[in-house]
């Protein structure tokens, strides 16, 4: 952490382990720019945060007392559950730890400066169902899509094209046998392999799939837009539709031009749901139409860069120090 002293500051808030807010603190370093991290699970074990109506926010840490209301801007991705180590009951540590997130998220809310992104935007714009809904409004194309638990509409909608893409709404993981597993996209040839029980089980999104010759990163940081294709290689699995399913071997990546229509359609989209960073998924069809699959507002980039050389954390930098 370097210490801000009296000038303008840029706060990250993140956890020990998130290797894209190591990229922000080598790239600010660089520029000489005062940052201070916030390993968020030290809270409130390892620092304390004092907030006031007037908005502002102290926050201790073992290093330095810093002003909150005084910082430039703050780039928030992900948030781990506070460190609450109260010693006593889990009721205990469970309504201390939701004590903590609501000061946090108070803290947040009430602060001024730039935001990539505040945790409040992200919150929303990360519902999948709004999204579809709002890209639709635009004009965006997106796939023929479902989101039910009802097995007779499941089964009907599966019907209309043979097979379907089946997708998780709200996470991107689930514990199984004490491990974290992720869930990727999958696709379904037959919806009747699976009996009533199983499908109203929980609700999911179903899509029609799509002709895709490529899939199409698209990471809006800032004012900047960089496109990559991510192809899959000819020796790939079939029947893989997500690409995160893949060995990065396996994919090709190369930086893609993206046509200005799309490019203000993502922005207008941002604009609305509150973001300045976000990293949008598509697929570009074998007749060269681009489909609107999602759009993740803390979304990686540093693999990206690796493979393409394209500067996404420069503008990330960039736009949290106002110079984009």
């Amino acid at each position: 952490m370097v210490s801000p002293c009296q000038q303008k500051f840029t706060v990250l808030l993140t956890h020990r382990q998130d290797l894209a807010a190591d990229l922000l603190v080598l790239h600010l370093r660089d520029r000489g720019a005062p940052l201070v991290r916030v390993n968020l699970e030290e809270y409130p074990a390892g620092a304390v945060i004092s907030w006031i109506p007037n908005g502002q926010a102290h926050l201790r840490l073992s290093a330095a007392s810093i002003d909150l209301s005084a910082a430039k801007s703050f780039w928030f991705r992900r948030s781990p559950p506070p460190g609450v180590s109260c010693g006593t009951s889990p009721d205990v540590a469970r309504f201390a730890n939701a004590e903590a997130t609501g000061l946090l998220a108070g803290c947040w809310e009430t602060s001024s400066g730039f935001w990539m992104n505040r945790p409040s935007h992200i919150q929303y714009a990360e519902n999948k169902l709004v999204q579809l809904h709002l890209a639709r409004s635009l004009g965006l194309t997106i796939p023929d899509t479902l989101v039910s638990n009802d097995p007779n509409d499941m089964r009907h909608f599966a019907n209309q094209y043979g097979a379907v893409v089946a997708k998780a709404i709200s996470t991107a993981s689930v514990a199984l046998d004490h491990e974290r597993r992720l869930l990727f996209s999958r696709l379904i040839p037959d919806m009747h392999e699976f009996d009533d029980a199983t499908l109203s089980a929980a609700p999911c999104i179903l899509q029609a799939a799509v002709p895709k010759k490529a899939d199409l990163r698209i990471t809006v940081a800032g004012n900047r837009v960089f496109g990559t294709l991510l192809v899959s290689a000819p020796t790939s699995p079939p029947g893989i539709v997500d690409w995160r399913a893949l060995p990065s071997a396996e994919i090709g990546y190369s930086i893609h031009t993206v046509p200005a229509e799309i490019v203000g359609l993502c922005r207008r989209m941002m604009q609305i749901l509150g973001l300045a960073f976000g990293a949008f998924d598509f697929a570009l069809t074998t007749s060269d139409e681009y489909v609107f699959f999602e759009v993740n507002p803390s979304g990686q980039w540093g693999w990206l860069e690796h493979f393409t050389g394209q500067p996404i954390t420069e503008a990330i930098v960039d736009a949290l120090l106002g110079d984009a």
